[in-house]
């Protein structure tokens, strides 16, 4: 890593704006960030990631960190043992604005808790598609985020914490480790109390983000959130200023059913947008086992939502006819 090093030294030297690291796998030991990398005066955009994304590195963070102009960060599968210097890297940055963290291990504390505190990111993007580096709770501090992208399992809890009203929403959840084997059937066979307690989870999550104008959810997320009209104990919350939806959908009930519901409490949306994930053509006429009724009261909602016409596109992305 000598040679690495000195070209990084070099950069700084010259007043570098962006610096991009691939890191490979080392033997057995730890890298180092070099203090001047993370003391750049002239640094507005940061990435550091290890090249193998199914294993992650071990990185050392110099004490004294001071990044006046950087605006983009991106980690991507790194390990801090150092909380407190964990910690200490994004208040380093005053001016940060996108904030984005792939498959690390940066936990803030013992309790495998990651704390995101900073007053000047407006988007935050977090994806965890490993459940060994995952945390259990995020903690979400920032008084000004705007933007909030999030792609990971449904045992993850989260906490919106002195936020702002978020503007715009992506939240992709799974159960499986490899996103590809994630299906309807998956969920089909989940059992009722585990879909129970992370169809609440998922309510909590749409309350915590209840200003937002435009969300994105995935299918897994609208096959979970279809049990949310079984829970009479819950308060479901309600989406007033949403006007932009976009849903990721298998064609099952459960999707449609979550449909119906989103729409019942988002009286104000004018735009909406579906997407049919990856299905053959004769596997969607086999899965589409939705009921005259269901459908009734889905065109019925359709249209009588505050008088507003609701635009719809439905987006294919696979349409295999043979």
């Amino acid at each position: 890593m000598m040679h690495v090093n000195r070209w990084i030294y070099n950069a700084v030297k010259y007043n570098v704006q962006e610096i991009t690291m691939v890191i490979e796998q080392l033997q057995n030991s730890a890298y180092e960030i070099p203090q001047r990398l993370l003391n750049c005066k002239s640094l507005k955009k940061l990435v550091i990631r290890m090249f193998d994304a199914a294993r992650y590195v071990d990185i050392i963070l110099p004490r004294s960190m001071y990044l006046p102009r950087l605006k983009v960060l991106l980690l991507d599968g790194l390990s801090f043992s150092n909380l407190e210097l964990a910690k200490k890297l994004l208040s380093s940055c005053p001016v940060l604005k996108d904030l984005e963290i792939i498959n690390c291990d940066i936990q803030s504390d013992n309790q495998k808790i990651l704390i995101v505190d900073s007053v000047s990111v407006k988007k935050f993007t977090y994806t965890c598609w490993l459940n060994y580096t995952m945390p259990s709770v995020i903690k979400l501090c920032a008084p000004n985020l705007e933007e909030f992208n999030c792609r990971s399992f449904f045992t993850q809890d989260y906490s919106l914490e002195n936020c702002s009203p978020l503007s715009v929403v992506d939240l992709c959840m799974i159960l499986e480790e490899h996103e590809e084997d994630e299906n309807a059937e998956t969920y089909s066979n989940l059992p009722s109390e585990e879909k129970e307690v992370y169809a609440i989870r998922m309510m909590k999550s749409l309350g915590a983000v209840y200003m937002v104008k435009r969300l994105r959810l995935s299918p897994g997320f609208l096959e979970v959130l279809s049990r949310a009209p079984d829970l009479l104990d819950y308060q479901p919350p309600r989406l007033c200023n949403l006007k932009c939806l976009t849903l990721v959908m298998w064609s099952t009930r459960g999707c449609l059913r979550a449909i119906v519901y989103l729409l019942s409490i988002s009286p104000n949306i004018d735009t909406i947008y579906l997407e049919l994930e990856k299905v053959t053509f004769n596997q969607a006429l086999r899965s589409i086992n939705w009921s005259a009724t269901a459908t009734f009261k889905f065109v019925q909602q359709f249209w009588n939502i505050r008088g507003f016409l609701i635009s719809v596109v439905l987006i294919v992305l696979i349409f295999d006819i043979f």
